[in-house]
């Protein structure tokens, strides 16, 4: 076996799933064949999870990454790529300069909040994954409860929003309890966020979406949780037990993306299904739909009318 590594592709999976070659010698000019005729070239993923990025109100772009090697002190963590994933924040400038790069344990320890993935359980087990960010969304302006600059982050594997001040590395405002494994954070107003709640717990009898996923409304200025078409989503049967997204538009319709099922489904602003979309192939098979977008500006708009026109040869 010969492992090739640092491919700079993703393959996927828990760690990585890898990809294997297999050849086999079965002629040769010249001379014999051996005993060892056959050879399998594995190609290891060892390459950082890509993350999508998110543009800010200066047009830099925050990204998640994951390190390795880690950036975390290896007495904590190990230091083999499946001992631990190691994500961070990174602020990219239009140009590629990186602007800013912290580890999210590092901003999570200097907040004194290393308890969370340092000492969980009645084991005390550790967490190969304490964290798990999954979604960045920059302030692009300051209101009464945060400033421009600051960005909302989804930490999934703890259940937790949390709004962070990069300049002054300040953990500002902490939310939890209302959300489970939850994706996707949108500033909806000047006081309100809303938080695609996967509501994916783990039982006794294992992992499962408890009813359905739901859409939470945080409002900073009353202090309020509320759910939004809530008996929309239940009716629909919206559940996909990770990823997913949903987007509140100004006239209060509602565009969600059901990942694992591959569907996408437009609530009126009544609650009531418009359209849904099942990507479903010719042989009947489905599959995922991943970071999905409604386009409802007039500039997008516009952006995709344009490109249509040059795909169709008018320029």
């Amino acid at each position: 076996n010969l492992d090739v590594i640092d491919d700079n592709r993703y393959e996927g999976g828990s760690g990585g799933s890898g990809e294997t070659v297999f050849l086999e010698i079965t002629s040769v000019i010249g001379g014999t064949i051996g005993s060892n005729s056959d050879f399998t070239y594995t190609i290891t993923d060892d390459d950082n999870v890509p993350q999508l990025g998110f543009e800010d109100a200066d047009g830099n772009y925050w990204v998640g990454v994951s390190y390795y090697p880690f950036k975390t002190k290896s007495k904590y963590v190990g230091d083999t790529y499946e001992q631990y994933g190691d994500n961070g924040l990174r602020k990219i400038s239009k140009n590629g300069e990186v602007l800013y790069d912290k580890p999210l344990g590092e901003i999570f320890s200097e907040n004194s909040l290393d308890y969370l993935f340092y000492s969980v359980g009645k084991e005390r087990t550790f967490l190969k994954d304490p964290m798990h960010l999954n979604d960045i969304q920059p302030v692009m302006q300051d209101s009464k409860f945060w400033k421009k600059g600051d960005i909302f982050i989804s930490v999934r594997n703890q259940s937790m929003v949390i709004l962070y001040q990069p300049q002054t590395n300040q953990i500002k405002w902490i939310g939890t309890g209302k959300y489970h494994r939850q994706h996707d954070v949108d500033i909806i107003s000047e006081n309100e966020i809303s938080v695609f709640n996967n509501n994916w717990k783990t039982f006794y009898s294992g992992a499962l979406v408890d009813k359905s996923n739901e859409v939470i409304i945080y409002d900073f200025s009353k202090d309020k949780y509320s759910k939004f078409f809530n008996d929309s989503m239940i009716k629909n049967k919206v559940k996909t037990p990770e990823e997913g997204g949903a987007e509140i538009l100004p006239d209060k319709s509602m565009f969600v993306e059901e990942t694992e099922y591959g569907r996408l489904l437009f609530f009126n602003s009544d609650g009531s299904l418009r359209w849904k979309y099942l990507n479903r192939s010719s042989s009947g098979e489905v599959s995922l739909v991943t970071w999905s977008r409604i386009l409802h500006k007039d500039d997008d708009i516009a952006k995709v009318n344009r490109f249509l026109k040059i795909k169709n040869g008018n320029k």
